[in-house]
C-alpha cells in the first residue's frame, strides 16, 4: 500500500491552509477566516485521493469517484454554513439533500441490480439519516468546544475508521480515511500551538460527511461488518451526548477525557469486531487479498 503520500500530502495541505486562514503567525491572535477549516478538509481529501489515484472521471464510474464530487459539494455547503448561520430546519434540509444525492450516486447501482424496492428505501434512508445525525453531532460539538477537544476526537475517529476499513477488506477506503486522519492530525497540532485555530463548524460537518460515506462504502462494497459501522457512527453521537450532560463548569481536561473515552471505547470495539471478521475470512480463504 502507498502510505507516505496519502498521509503526508493531506497533512501538509491542510496544515498550510489552516495556518493561512487562521493567520496563526500573528500575535496577538487575529480573527482568521471562518471558512478556512471547511476548505482545508475538502482540499486535503481531494489531494489525498489524487496521491492514491488519477483524476476521477466525470460522470463518476465508481462509488469512490462519486464521493469525491459529493465531497466537493458538501465542502461548499460547509463553507456556506461557516459564513452564514441559518435556521436549523434549513440546514437539515440542505444536508439531507446533499446526503440523498451522495447516497444515490454511490449506491444507486445496488438499487438497480441487487436490492428490492423495500431494501432500497430502507438502506438509502438509513444512509441519509446517519450522515445527517453524525454531521449535526460533530457540528454541534465543534460549536461548544472551541479547543483541542473536537480536532482530537475527529483525529481518533478517522484513525479508527481507517484501521477498521482496512480490516474490512478495503485498503483503498482505509487509505482515504487515513487522508482525513492526517488532516485532522494537523488540526490537533495547530490547535495546541495556537488558540486562534479556525476549526469552523462547516469543517466538522464535512469531516462527518466523508467518514460516514466511506464507512457505508466499506459495508456495501467490501467486508466491513455492520456492527463495526454502527459503533463508529454511534461514537461521535455518544461523545456529543456525553458532552451535553457534562457540566459546563467542569475543567477542560474533564471534557476531553469524557469525549475521548466515549470515542476510544466504541471505536476499539468496532476495530475488534472487524479484526475478528478479518481473521475468520483469512482462515476460510487462506490468502486474504484486497
Amino acid at each position: 500500500m502507498n502510505v507516505v503520500a496519502p498521509v503526508i500530502v493531506p497533512a501538509i495541505v491542510a496544515g498550510l491552509m489552516w495556518f493561512v486562514a487562521g493567520q496563526l503567525w500573528k500575535r496577538p491572535a487575529a480573527p482568521g477566516l471562518v471558512w478556512g477549516g471547511s476548505l482545508a478538509i475538502a482540499v486535503s481529501f481531494f489531494t489525498g485521493y489524487l496521491a492514491l489515484m488519477s483524476w476521477p472521471p466525470f460522470p463518476p464510474a465508481t462509488a469512490v469517484h462519486s464521493l469525491v464530487y459529493a465531497g466537493m459539494a458538501a465542502g461548499i455547503v460547509g463553507i456556506a454554513e461557516s459564513r452564514w448561520r441559518s435556521h436549523w430546519a434549513v440546514r437539515w434540509a440542505i444536508r439531507a439533500a446533499i446526503a440523498a444525492a451522495a447516497a444515490w450516486a454511490q449506491f444507486g447501482m445496488l438499487a438497480e441490480h441487487t436490492w428490492s424496492g423495500a431494501q432500497t428505501f430502507g438502506w438509502i434512508t438509513t444512509v441519509i439519516l446517519t450522515i445527517c445525525v453524525v454531521w449535526d453531532s460533530i457540528d454541534t460539538l465543534a460549536s461548544r468546544r472551541e479547543n483541542v477537544t473536537t480536532p482530537m476526537m475527529m483525529w481518533f475517529l478517522a484513525c479508527a475508521s481507517s484501521v477498521t476499513l482496512v480490516f474490512g477488506a478495503s485498503a483503498l477506503l482505509g487509505q482515504l480515511a487515513g487522508c482525513v486522519a492526517a488532516a485532522c492530525g494537523a488540526a490537533v497540532i495547530l490547535t495546541i500551538w495556537s488558540r486562534n485555530f479556525p476549526l469552523d463548524r462547516g469543517a466538522a460537518g464535512l469531516f462527518a460527511f466523508i467518514i460516514v460515506n466511506l464507512l457505508w462504502q466499506g459495508h456495501f462494497y467490501a467486508e466491513l461488518p455492520l456492527m463495526s459501522l454502527a459503533l463508529l457512527i454511534l461514537a461521535p453521537v455518544a461523545a456529543g451526548s456525553a458532552d451535553l450532560i457534562t457540566p459546563d463548569r467542569a475543567k477542560p481536561y474533564y471534557h476531553l477525557t469524557i469525549l475521548l473515552g466515549s470515542i476510544i471505547l466504541l471505536s476499539s470495539i468496532a476495530i475488534g469486531v472487524a479484526y475478528v471478521a478479518y481473521q475468520s475470512a483469512a482462515l476460510e480463504l487462506g490468502d486474504y487479498a484486497y
